[in-house]
């Protein structure tokens, strides 16, 4: 039992108060066109599966750029880990190089990386468009300070008088001075300097033995296009041989300085604009600087908000920090706009840089600042440190969680920015429930909630701290009312045994390994008699990984599970992800990072050679690490089979349309890596208007005689039609298909209720809604806004005016449902979502018919906490977990 000291019950308050299950950080670091950055390999830093350690940027630009990063460091043999690329030596030496071109999104990740196991050091990283940024690179990038080293050979491009030439590209600061020096034994050299527009070279400076004997040197002041191209050349015709190029910069803007930056305090919002008279940062977007000044490391939120641009913020200590993007947002201000979560330095100051996603974006904005406190841990917290085990008790006199009612003590850790830590909470008396928070000024925010990932029903929670502070590791449990005694652990990862010891005996599928192996008599067998082979994978928390099976002697059956404390817990299965009858499961690993690959067969008694590969891909979509079946229930082994799209007559064209958008198809993929059955439940499309009738049946519904689900097409029509009358053409697609998977997913709630004999009290329509919401906020914003699509319809479609039979129907009124999705969508997030409660331009309490109320708003937390650990612990106990 934790004793409260009157210090702690400002603590607790928070706590009981319903805290946002929401999770802040700086993200991967923003690189721009022609930047260079310097960075630092720590052994704080996260870390692949390989055990070496990397930083992630992210680098914006159009879609179809082509960009150059070179990765250089004299501390250890640099490595760069693009999304389906890497490198080693491509820069030479021991230096990297990847040319990535851009996909449509407009923009990529990289990790900066070693090719060896925990080195440590300072790197830089530079990035160069080839084409399409904001100016063209010409043959390689050169900076100032840097001298190059080069060789006029026979091979390379000549000029009309038969001299042959290098190219090179400088990238600076408008008004700056810049002294090129070319330098060579071998020829006499000679260096000329200029622009190059549409692919045309337009001299404006050259030089034979400006820098003494037969070396060449021109000092330049660099015009508004900030840069130049160089041509590395010699005085005589088909001269070879090595020279070296050197760059050096003077002048220009200088540093940044305090005055430059404009004040800002708490409480006071700024309104201004983004124009072309701003000074601009290395993508040639526009930008305004800050400084708030208050108490040393205190906690501050900082909103960008703008209805004319993308908002993007950056922060630091000092103005040079800011402008390097040491913390970034862009949309955790809800929509489009910004916010920042962090601390004074140790003089009071923050700066902040108001700036637009997009280089081009201009318009008006408003900046605010909120100040949360001094952020100091409260007195009279017990404390836990590194390798430290309590031994606790929860007890009927302890606080309890207005949520849900359960009881919890709480300890603090003082953590360290960069810090990985593994939290593990175990019982022999109740399910323990662990929470990880920080504790930001005056406010407790939640960084990682975890039920069944350690030990048994132990829970553990494995993260790389953000920022340093205090954090707050919360022991509760699953049941309201749940006592019992408990011990909580911290440790470094590689101090935690038991992740490993149920992995001994599997053989180990590596990332970028292919393994090859045989289905034959003698192998595991399952309770459905299909033969399988067990691998296990080890990777880095966090990281997307894509593991494929393909057979052509059957049809091949994946299955991943977490593997901890000795327990395999399935989080997704497939059987024709990969085309064919090949598998596929996508996922994101979490916990430990330590997976089991069960490799198996659609069919009974299936026996041939198979190869297994796992991948790491982009971040997107995944199979989450959740609460599914274990691999040795023999109960589930039913599928969301099969899938029709039935003849139609009066529908054809809608029929043509969702079979070749594969509708069925995608939702049942996500479903069967998911949510296994007793038996199959067929899903199909129908035409569900029966004869003589005078309006269609535009319906979906799950039938529990027949134990199928049918979305009518009349249903699908009546959605294309609503839709189109009130938005423009292209967002038609995107809403229609958001209220087909909400819709579609309320009748998986059906039929999950009467498949798995989920017990629940209250109307079945409201837990459909429930599940649907859920399914849907797993994917991210898409999922909510999908889900906000399916419930509008389902409110427009009700009209406003209740009768008898509205009232008495087993659904909820059409208002009552958007409003308890909007809720369960806020309280999944309050920060991301406030939109749907307040104006972001004014901060206050929305008035039109369709936002929450401030007063439901407050109960939004709880609920969706509440629904997500009911349906966890539902679903565990219909799966036995």
């Amino acid at each position: 039992m934790m004793s409260l000291r009157a210090p702690l019950v400002v603590l607790v308050a928070l706590l009981t108060a319903a805290p946002a299950f929401a999770q802040f950080g700086s993200g991967p670091r923003r690189i721009a066109d022609g930047e260079t950055l310097q960075g630092t390999l720590t052994a704080s830093d996260p870390r692949l599966d390989d055990g070496s350690h990397y930083d992630l940027y992210v680098y914006r630009g159009a879609a179809g750029e082509t960009v150059t990063f070179t990765m250089r460091s004299a501390d250890f043999d640099a490595y760069l880990i693009g999304p389906d690329v890497t490198n080693d030596d491509g820069a030479g030496g021991t230096d990297a190089e990847l040319t990535l071109t851009l996909d449509a999104s407009g923009e990529v990740q990289l990790r900066a990386n070693s090719i060896s196991a925990g080195a440590t050091g300072r790197y830089s990283l530079q990035a160069a468009s080839i084409s399409g940024g904001t100016g063209q690179i010409v043959g390689r990038l050169i900076q100032s300070g840097e001298t190059l080293r080069g060789t006029l050979e026979a091979s390379d491009p000549t000029l009309s008088d038969g001299s042959h030439v290098d190219l090179y590209t400088y990238r600076g600061t408008p008004g700056e001075t810049v002294t090129f020096t070319m330098r060579s034994t071998a020829f006499d050299a000679y260096m000329t300097v200029g622009q190059v527009t549409d692919g045309t070279f337009a001299p404006e400076a050259n030089d034979d033995d400006g820098a003494g004997g037969t070396d060449a040197q021109l000092v330049l002041s660099v015009g508004p296009s900030g840069q130049f191209v160089v041509q590395a050349n010699s005085v005589r015709g088909g001269a070879t041989g090595a020279y070296t190029l050197f760059a050096e910069a003077s002048g220009g803007p200088g540093p940044l300085a305090s005055g430059d930056a404009q004040p800002i305090s708490a409480g006071t919002p700024v309104r201004a604009d983004l124009s072309d008279a701003d000074p601009r940062l290395r993508d040639n977007s526009a930008y305004d600087l800050y400084v708030y000044e208050g108490a040393a490391g205190e906690a501050i939120e900082v909103f960008l908000a703008s209805v004319d641009f993308d908002a993007y913020l950056m922060g630091g200590a000092t103005p040079e920090a800011a402008l390097s993007a040491s913390t970034t947002n862009d949309d955790d201000g809800g929509g489009t706009n910004a916010r920042l979560r962090v601390e004074t330095g140790t003089d009071g100051r923050y700066y902040i840089v108001a700036n637009a996603y997009a280089p081009e974006s201009r318009g008006g904005y408003t900046l605010s600042i909120r100040s949360v406190g001094g952020g100091a841990a409260p007195s009279g917290l017990a404390m836990i440190s590194m390798g430290e085990t309590v031994q606790g008790q929860l007890d009927v006199s302890d606080p309890t969680l207005s949520s849900d009612g359960t009881h919890f003590d709480v300890y603090g850790y003082q953590g360290r920015a960069g810090e990985e830590i593994v939290v593990t909470l175990t019982s022999d008396d109740f399910d323990p429930y662990l929470l990880l928070s920080r504790y930001f000024g005056d406010e407790v925010e939640a960084v990682s909630q975890d039920d069944d990932n350690g030990p048994g029903l132990g829970s553990r929670v494995r993260v790389t701290l953000a920022q340093s502070g205090t954090y707050l590791a919360i022991a509760n449990s699953v049941g309201a009312g749940a006592t019992g005694r408990y011990a909580l652990t911290i440790q470094r990862p590689e101090d935690v045994t038991d992740m490993e010891d149920a992995a001994e005996g599997f053989a180990t599928l590596d990332i970028g390994t292919p393994a090859r192996g045989v289905l034959e008599a003698g192998d595991r067998q399952l309770a459905d008699e299909s033969y399988a082979d067990l691998y296990v994978l080890r990777g880095a928390p966090g990281e997307t990984v894509a593991v494929t099976m393909r057979s052509a002697d059957f049809d091949a059956y994946l299955g991943v599970s977490s593997l901890e404390g000795g327990e395999l817990t399935s989080i997704g299965q497939d059987d024709d992800g990969a085309g064919g009858s090949d598998a596929r499961v996508e996922f994101t690993l979490g916990g430990a990072g330590i997976y089991a690959i069960q490799a198996n067969s659609y069919a009974a008694g299936a026996t041939g050679a198979y190869t297994l590969t796992a991948e790491r891909v982009a971040s997107g979509e995944t199979t989450r690490p959740g609460t599914m079946t274990t691999t040795s229930n023999a109960r589930f082994t039913g599928k969301w089979a099969p899938l029709q799209y039935t003849e139609t007559g009066d529908y054809a064209e809608i029929r043509e349309a969702v079979a070749a958008e594969r509708r069925l198809e995608t939702v049942a993929e996500r479903l069967n890596s998911r949510y296994p059955l007793p038996t199959n439940v067929p899903v199909s499309f129908k035409e569900c208007t029966e004869p003589g009738a005078t309006r269609p049946n535009a319906n979906a519904f799950y039938n529990p005689n027949a134990g199928e689900i049918v979305f009518c097409y009349e249903l699908m029509d009546d959605l294309i039609t609503q839709f189109s009358a009130g938005l423009a053409p292209e967002q038609v697609d995107e809403a229609v298909t958001g209220a087909y998977d909400f819709i579609i997913l309320h009748e998986v709630g059906h039929a999950l209720t009467h498949q798995l004999d989920l017990p629940i009290t209250g109307r079945e329509e409201d837990v459909a809604d429930q599940f649907a919401t859920l399914a849907l906020l797993r994917q991210g914003d898409k999922g909510a806004t999908a889900a906000l699509n399916g419930v509008s319809y389902l409110y427009g479609s009700g009209g406003n005016t209740f009768g008898r039979r509205s009232l008495a129907d087993e659904h909820s009124l059409g208002p009552q449902r958007l409003f308890n999705v909007q809720c369960w969508i806020l309280g999944s997030d309050l920060e991301k979502y406030a939109w749907l409660v307040l104006d972001s331009e004014t901060g206050e309490e929305r008035e039109d018919d369709y936002a929450l109320t401030i007063d439901r708003a407050r109960r939004c937390t709880g609920e969706y906490t509440q629904m997500e650990k009911s349906f966890t612990r539902l679903l565990d106990l219909a799966y036995g977990n």
